[in-house]
Parts: structure tokens; C-alpha cells; sequence
């Protein structure tokens, strides 16, 4: 069976340029791509401070005809209150036409910006998978909302999930914030292709 690649980028400071494409598809089996991280930082990969996906830019770790959809992770250090992780580009995990659940993408940082983000990891004939967001405060506004909507009508699952800080607490040794999720606009399906939650 034909499973997508391997592909892993280190670096402190990452970009994929406008126009850029990343490749791990396969005809039985969707790849990994690990950009500035590993899933949810573990692992022992270089974690990056600023990963920087382009409008244009396209990673693709989809099983095509059947299997499961692959891995794409986004990821910078979740507790450096410098790291961004910045997302404009279109990123698929998609399962085969004829059987298999959809993948999984992450895109976590301390802060993260995901304006024109698109995202799949549906399955046609099979679950879909997740899409994780996981920054340290996150402001669901008007255009977070729309792209978390898109990722669910095409069966993608949805998780929001801020992380605790650990960043530099003064000399008064107060316990770590934990991060906050502001919901400001309504999020509102339409015709959902599959069950995503």
C-alpha cells in the first residue's frame, strides 16, 4: 500500500511562501507533515517561535483513493509569549474517496492568526477528522467563526482548546492564568457534510 511521506521542518523561525506546496499524499494513506512541531509540542522536535503559512500556500496530506487522511501539524512554542503561529494557507488531511476517516491538523502557538485559513480533513465515506486549535487566549470573532464553519461543513471536527501558561510569573509567584476562550460571534453551521462536532 502506497501511504503518504514524511515531511519535518525545524527551524526557530519557519515560512512557507505564497504559492508553496507540501506534498504527502498517498494513494492508500495520507503522510505527516510536522511544521515547527510535533503534536501538541511533544516530541522531541525543535519547537519553533514563528511559523508562518502564506495565503496561496498549500499542504496536502490526503489519502486519495482510500485510508485514512494523514497528520499536519502548525506549531509554535505554546509557552514563549513571543511565538506566533500565523495561517493563510489551505491545509487538507482528507480521507480516501473509497473508504477511511478523515486526518488531523493542528495549528497551535501562543497566539495564532488563521485569517483565510481553509481546512479539510472530511471523509467521504468513513468519520472525519479534527482540526485543534490551541493557543494560549483565543478570540472567536467574526472571521475565526466563519473558518471554523467552513471546517465543519466538510466534516471536520472542531476543537478549541487554550492552554495554561506557563510564561514568566513575577517575583509575586502567583499561579499560572489560564488561557481564556472569547466567543464574539456566532457560529453557525449550514449543510454539514457528515457528523463534525
Amino acid at each position: 500500500a502506497t501511504i503518504g511521506g514524511h515531511v519535518q521542518l525545524e527551524a526557530k523561525d519557519i515560512t512557507l511562501t505564497a504559492n508553496s506546496s507540501i506534498d504527502a499524499t498517498g494513494t492508500h494513506g495520507g503522510g505527516e507533515v510536522l511544521v515547527g512541531g510535533n503534536w501538541q509540542g511533544s516530541g522531541s522536535m525543535t519547537q519553533a517561535t514563528t511559523v508562518t503559512m502564506e495565503a496561496g500556500a498549500t499542504i496536502d496530506a490526503s489519502a486519495i483513493a482510500s485510508g485514512n487522511g494523514g497528520k499536519i501539524v502548525l506549531w509554535s512554542d505554546v509557552t514563549n509569549a513571543n511565538s506566533i503561529t500565523s495561517v493563510a494557507g489551505t491545509l487538507l488531511a482528507k480521507a480516501g474517496d473509497l473508504f477511511g476517516n478523515g486526518g488531523q491538523l493542528e495549528t497551535s502557538g501562543h497566539s495564532i492568526e488563521t485569517n483565510g485559513i481553509s481546512v479539510s480533513a472530511g471523509a467521504i465515506n468513513g468519520d472525519g477528522g479534527l482540526w485543534l486549535i490551541d493557543p494560549y487566549n483565543y478570540v472567536i470573532n467574526a472571521i475565526a467563526a466563519s473558518n471554523i464553519v467552513s471546517a465543519l461543513n466538510t466534516g471536520t471536527s472542531v476543537t478549541v482548546s487554550t492552554t495554561a501558561s506557563n510564561v514568566s510569573q513575577g517575583s509575586s509567584g502567583n499561579s499560572a492564568d489560564l488561557g481564556d476562550i472569547s466567543v464574539t460571534s456566532n457560529i453557525v453551521t449550514g449543510a454539514m457534510s457528515g457528523d463534525a462536532t
